[in-house]
């Protein structure tokens, strides 16, 4: 896997990674779109504009493959199968926009991540507290394929475990808004309680997993809390 300098520490990364593991800097070229993705996407468009253009007059309006097979793709991703878990991507990445800080740039809008099928957003690193050298900070992403958000996910790093209870509690408001955004049920006391104490879980709300992880960073320098929403067949990694 080829690796990229962080613009920020100078540490090695990977180029896929949304932020350095070591400061914690966020990558933005990793939900860059590849070059061949954009020229493969205005060739189709090409192609088939030319067709149009072209057909012979009362010739049946049947699509050249490849075309067709563009255009079967792009309706895929604007529509959302009732019968399947997951949430309208638009919908899903603006459920905390009402947060300050927490709206997702439209750089940043859902894209592909590492692969056609993979698609995320993400909102930019919000701090939390204030005078510190290197303050704990908050993101949320939601991931899936190009049709449907299949996890929602609120990053909690802790960089500085002194100012951890404030921290989880903005961890908190921002579970409970999302929960109810996804929802429109207020997050269950149970799983608010774990989220406030910073206690690992796992819970089931219809027939979605709900989520509190928590990740000791191998340097030793803090840790990591995610609030997941997710599909429970959705197990891709951050």
């Amino acid at each position: 896997m080829k690796n990229i300098s962080c613009k920020n520490c100078s540490n090695a990364i990977s180029k896929f990674a949304s932020a350095c593991p070591h400061c914690s800097h966020p990558n933005k070229q990793a939900n860059y779109l590849p070059a061949w993705q954009v020229w493969l996407t205005f060739a189709g468009m090409g192609l088939l504009i030319w067709w149009q253009v072209n057909r012979t007059p009362g010739q049946e309006a049947v699509m050249p493959s490849a075309a067709a097979d563009a255009a079967l793709q792009v309706a895929a991703a604007s529509t959302v199968n009732a019968n399947e878990l997951g949430f309208p991507p638009d919908k899903a990445c603006s459920f905390l926009a009402a947060v300050p800080g927490m709206a997702v740039p439209i750089g940043n809008s859902y894209g592909p991540l590492l692969g056609p099928d993979d698609y995320s957003c993400g909102t930019r690193y919000k701090e939390v507290g204030a005078g510190l050298s290197l303050p704990n900070n908050i993101s949320y992403y939601a991931r899936g394929t190009p049709a449907v958000a299949k996890r929602l996910r609120i990053l909690l790093n802790v960089n500085q475990p002194s100012s951890e209870k404030e921290a989880r509690t903005v961890l908190a408001q921002s579970a409970q808004r999302l929960f109810r955004s996804a929802f429109g049920a207020p997050l269950p006391d149970e799983i608010n309680r774990a989220v406030v104490d910073g206690a690992p879980g796992k819970w089931k709300h219809d027939d979605y997993v709900v989520e509190l992880q928590k990740e000791v960073w191998p340097t030793g320098r803090g840790h990591e809390f995610n609030f997941v929403v997710r599909d429970p067949a959705f197990v891709k990694g951050n």
